[in-house]
C-alpha cells in the first residue's frame, strides 16, 4: 500500500513495479539502483524525483505524472518527456539535454537555471507558468508572454533577463534579481511583494 518511497542513494532497491499504488518516488543520485525497467509499471506515479540519476531516461508511460525533477546529470532528455502532457512542475536546471517544453501547456512551475538547454523559443507556449527559475541562464531573455507569472528568479551575472524582458510582467509578486546588473527598474511591478536586489542596479524600489 506504499504511496511514497525515497530510494535515493540506495543501490539495493532496483525495481518498484509491484508498488501499484505508488504516487511519489525519489530515485535521486547515480547510486540509486532503479532504472527505466524498475518503474515501467508504476503508472500511478504523480511525482518523480530523478535528479542526478542517469539510469532514468524515459518517463513517457507515466501519464499521471505532475511533478518531475530531471535536473543535473539526469538521463531524461526531450524525447523522454514528449508524452508527459500533464506535467505541472518540471525542474530541468543543469540539464542541457532538455531543450523544449512547449508541449507542456499545463506547466506552472519551471526550473531552467544555469546550463539548462531551454531558451526563449522553447518555452513560448508555456502560457500557464506561475513560477520560473532562470538563474544564470543566458538563453532565457524575455518572459513578457507569461501573464500569470508570479515568481521569477532572474539572478546571477549570466542571467539573460533585463528590464525589457519583464516590462509586461505586471502580476509578479516575487522577484529575485540578485547579482543581475541588467535589471534596473521595477517601478511597473505594482503587485511586487518580495524583491531581492542585492548586487543589482535597482534603486529606489
Amino acid at each position: 500500500n506504499l504511496k511514497s518511497l525515497n530510494a535515493s542513494d540506495n543501490s539495493k532497491i532496483t525495481h518498484v513495479n509491484h508498488l501499484m499504488k505508488l504516487e511519489i518516488l525519489n530515485v535521486r543520485f547515480n547510486t540509486c539502483g532503479i532504472n527505466n525497467a524498475g518503474i515501467v509499471h508504476c503508472i500511478n506515479l504523480k511525482s518523480l524525483y530523478a535528479s542526478q540519476n542517469p539510469k532514468i531516461t524515459n518517463v513517457n508511460h507515466l501519464a499521471n505524472l505532475e511533478i518531475l525533477d530531471a535536473s543535473f546529470d539526469c538521463g531524461i532528455n526531450d524525447a523522454g518527456i514528449v508524452q508527459c502532457i500533464n506535467l505541472k512542475s518540471l525542474n530541468a536546471s543543469y540539464n542541457s539535454t532538455i531543450t523544449n517544453v512547449n508541449h507542456l501547456v499545463k506547466l506552472e512551475i519551471l526550473g531552467a537555471s544555469y546550463n539548462c538547454g531551454i531558451n526563449d523559443a522553447e518555452i513560448v507556449q508555456c502560457i500557464n507558468l506561475k513560477s520560473l527559475n532562470a538563474m544564470d541562464n543566458p538563453k532565457i531573455t524575455n518572459v513578457n508572454q507569461f501573464a500569470k507569472l508570479e515568481i521569477l528568479c532572474a539572478s546571477g551575472h549570466y542571467c539573460g533577463i533585463n528590464d525589457a524582458g519583464i516590462i509586461q510582467c505586471i502580476n509578479l509578486k516575487s522577484l529575485n534579481a540578485f547579482n543581475n546588473s541588467k535589471i534596473t527598474n521595477v517601478d511597473h511591478l505594482a503587485k511586487l511583494e518580495i524583491l531581492c536586489a542585492v548586487g543589482s542596479r535597482i534603486n529606489n524600489a
